[in-house]
Formats: structure tokens, C-alpha cells, sequence
């Protein structure tokens, strides 16, 4: 399970010219990757971006973006550096309105998108998954829509393998084989959701669901993410025919306002999640090499009832819904 949310996508050029025009930013050349929100401050003293000849000084509307010294904030010294140089020592400088929406508008565990830059980023810390996202509470539960794998076996090989070579990595509460999912498309908290209206948002994506055909997607290779240990699932355009059908019928009985999470998102498989903070390097170091995958065909979708009360996302599964099937 991802808390499907809003997201930011930066771009990084080597003359920054396009990162004008989208109200980015200088961004290091350094790391690209996918990284998320940690925490956010009206302003900081301490957003020091780690690396040779870093920097101690007073910057505003910080959202902290990794735990090694990243983070987005206005662009200190004004902001004549956006778009014409990289000025950055490794955070994400900003304009003072972008930087002040942002500080308002993100929460912690959303994504991040660094691209164009030389090299991937390797992360030095995992984050606890389990903090109490928006909305949750012990007992609470949420209908949503999943792509689960009980019926894909070379999903459970390639989770197995991982779970093989991450078994005595500490900190880490790796996911059993039945409980493997691809988070899809939210709906909501079972208590603000009638039968009624569930009923109606099943039947609408089984209707929309008969025009869209089953997906092939090759899930893998492992990697160390944000919070835990993920797969990639690609190309992610396969996919999104499938969200984009689930959504419309959301929209259909409750309207395109009343629909949740942001229309981008990120198809992936978490094979573990991070319990506690602490390196991300043991986990690295486990799947070193391990560059197993898996290609499949995604035929259905489940909608589930979710739970997460014991360190693990567990669900009751509401309705199957077969793609590209007229009446089932």
C-alpha cells in the first residue's frame, strides 16, 4: 500500500532553461531518483544539503525531502539563478510562491521526482511506513482498488527470492505472499462510504472496466525506496488505462470533485516496509546483484476493504473485476 497523493515532478537540465518555465528550480546535477516528503517548516537554519562543500544557512518554506540533507525551499539571495544556472549545492531551490504552495500543500510520504541527471540516487535511510497517515486510526479501514497476485506465480517467485536475501535485514516487515498487492485507486474510509454508493462505483467500473484490455507489465527488478523495498511496475502507461477507468467511475456516482488522490501516480509492487528509521545501505547491500523480474498480464482488479493495524496491509476482497469482460 502507497498513500496515492500529489506529487512533484522536477526536472533538472544542464542549463536549467526548461525548469523556468515550469516554476521549478536549480536542482543539482547529482542524484536523480524518486524520493518523498519528510517533513515541512515555515523556515530552517539547518537545511543542509550533504555533500563536499556544504552549506549552513537560513532558508524559508522547507519541505525536507530525504533524510540525508535534501530538501525544497524558496531560493535563497533571490531568484535570479532559476532557470539560467545551477546554483543549488543539492537541495531544490524554488520561487518564493511555488516554494510557499508547496510548504502548504505537501504532506509527509509524498513523492518526489527528481529527472535528467547524470546518475541515480542512492538513498542512506529508510523511513519508518507506519507513521499515521491522513485520515488513519487504529480500527479505521478503507475501501480502495488493488491488482492483487495470488494467481501470479512468478510475482510470488520474485517475492519469495527477495524476501530470501532480505530475511536478516533489520527493521524491515517484509510482505507475505497473499498480502502483495499493487495499490490502484483509493475510494474511502468504510465509514464515509454507503452501501449504496459502493454498489453503484462497482457497477460503473465493471461497465467502464469491459472496454479496457488486460495489461501486460513486467513487475521488477527490487530496489530500496522512501519506506521500504518496491518493484516497479512497467511500462507504467499499461497500467493507467486500467486507473483512469476506475476513477471515471468514481467520478460517475459521486462526481470528478469528490474523487480521491491526484490523477499522476507511480504502479508498484512493495515487497517490505520499513518499520523504524535507519540505513537503507543492509538492505542495498542484501539486494546487490538480485535483478530478477517478472512479466505478466494483469487481468482484474479487486475492489478491497484495507486494513493496516498489525505492521501489514490486510483486506477482505469486496469484488473482482475481470478486464475487457462485458457483464462480469
Amino acid at each position: 500500500m502507497s498513500l496515492i497523493t500529489r506529487s512533484m515532478v522536477i526536472p533538472a537540465a544542464a542549463n536549467q532553461a526548461q525548469a523556468r518555465a515550469r516554476n521549478a528550480a536549480a536542482v543539482s546535477l547529482r542524484s536523480s531518483g524518486r524520493i518523498s516528503v519528510q517533513a515541512r517548516r515555515e523556515w530552517s537554519s539547518r537545511a543542509v544539503c550533504r555533500q563536499p562543500g556544504y552549506y549552513h544557512e537560513l532558508v524559508y518554506d522547507d519541505v525536507q525531502i530525504s533524510a540525508s540533507g535534501e530538501y525544497m525551499h524558496q531560493s535563497p539571495g533571490g531568484e535570479w539563478c532559476l532557470g539560467h544556472a545551477n546554483c543549488s549545492h543539492g537541495c531544490v531551490r524554488m520561487t518564493a510562491d511555488g516554494a510557499a504552495w508547496w510548504r502548504h500543500t505537501a504532506y509527509r510520504g509524498d513523492p518526489v521526482t527528481i529527472t535528467g541527471t547524470p546518475r541515480g540516487r542512492r538513498l542512506s535511510v529508510m523511513r519508518d511506513h507506519w507513521w499515521w497517515r491522513p485520515g488513519w486510526r487504529p480500527g479505521r479501514r478503507m475501501y480502495t482498488w488493488h491488482v492483487t497476485f495470488g494467481d501470479q506465480p512468478a510475482v510470488q517467485d520474485l517475492a519469495a527470492r527477495a524476501r530470501d536475501l532480505l530475511r536478516d535485514v533489520p527493521g524491515l516487515d517484509l510482505i507475505p505472499g497473499p498480502w502483495l498487492h499493487l495499490t490502484t485507486q483509493g475510494v474511502g474510509f468504510s465509514d464515509e462510504v454507503s452501501a449504496a454508493d459502493l454498489a453503484a462505483i462497482t457497477a460503473a467500473a465493471r461497465s467502464r472496466l469491459a472496454a479496457v484490455p488486460p495489461a501486460a507489465v513486467t513487475i521488477g527488478p527490487a530496489r530500496v525506496l522512501g519506506e521500504g523495498i518496491g518493484c516497479d511496475a512497467h511500462p507504467a502507461a499499461a497500467l493507467t488505462p486500467v486507473r483512469k477507468a476506475v476513477r471515471a467511475a468514481i467520478s460517475d456516482v459521486w462526481g470528478a470533485a469528490r474523487v480521491p488522490d491526484e490523477a499522476d501516480w507511480w504502479p508498484h509492487v512493495s515487497l517490505g516496509y520499513a518499520s523504524a528509521d535507519g540505513p537503507a545501505t543492509p538492505a542495498e547491500t542484501a539486494l546487490a546483484g538480485f535483478t530478477a523480474a517478472a512479466a505478466i498480464t494483469v487481468t482484474e482488479v479487486q475492489l478491497i476493504l484495507l486494513s493496516r493495524d498489525a505492521h501489514l496491509y490486510q483486506w477482505e476482497t469486496q469484488a473482482t473485476v475481470r478486464l475487457g469482460a462485458p457483464g462480469r
